[in-house]
């Protein structure tokens, strides 16, 4: 089950405030630990409390020596480098309002194409654009042509489909000829057992078709059997 989004205000029970630090600072530290252990990177993390606090700062890794040789691996960075991802108050406040602010924005945007295309309807219906303004109507034009342009390019789509022509490829003409050569050669080979050798005619067969027979000059049709 999804938990509810939290929201971020100061907590101002100072009991539930305590707690709440406890235990999301223990969750800090073990993912730290995690992440320098499972990716092998340097990692530290310092974390302030109140100074009433029995243990007003935690860090991690608990080697003090060690942590401090990150933080001046960390402090001799670039300044652009070292101050690209870094955040105080104002800023991921700051940073949070931008976002909100284009999340209004393309909210605005739906809801305004979606008043349109209900105007678009009204019209279909006979319906009047009473109280439309020249802002109003040309938002409404530029809406029916990207609309139009839309049918129309999924139009010429089915067209294009539609004419197309599925080539057989050149190896499967080639497989069937081969085959029907096979054929050809297998009927050839049975009429010879059935009366060739035997000097017997192969009657049900008219002069336009296959006539085997014996004799001098005899035997078969030269169109069915290639010249040798």
């Amino acid at each position: 089950m999804a938990r509810n989004k939290i929201k971020l205000v100061r907590i101002a029970n100072d009991a539930s405030r305590r707690a709440t630090l406890k235990k999301r600072k223990n969750g800090m530290m073990k993912k730290v630990r995690e992440l320098s252990t499972l990716c092998d990177v340097p990692a530290c993390l310092v974390v302030y409390a109140s100074p009433t606090d029995r243990d007003p700062v935690a860090v991690w890794p608990e080697n003090r020596a060690e942590a401090e040789r990150v933080m001046e691996r960390f402090r001799g960075q670039p300044a652009m480098e070292r101050d690209r991802r870094m955040l105080n108050q104002e800023a991921f406040l700051r940073q949070r309002m931008t976002k909100s602010k284009e999340q209004i924005k393309k909210l605005d945007r739906e809801n305004r194409q979606l008043e349109l295309t209900n105007y678009t309807l009204g019209c279909l219906k006979g319906e009047g654009l009473d109280g439309f303004g020249m802002e109003d109507v040309t938002e409404l034009l530029g809406l029916l042509e990207v609309k139009a342009k839309a049918v129309g390019d999924r139009i010429e789509y089915l067209r294009r489909s539609r004419d197309v022509v599925v080539a057989v490829p050149p190896t499967v003409r080639m497989n069937v000829g081969v085959q029907a050569a096979m054929e050809e050669w297998r009927r050839q080979e049975w009429f010879m057992e059935m009366g060739f050798q035997t000097g017997e005619s192969l009657s049900g067969f008219s002069n336009n078709n296959i006539v085997g027979t014996s004799g001098v000059g005899g035997g078969w049709s030269g169109g069915f059997f290639p010249s040798l």
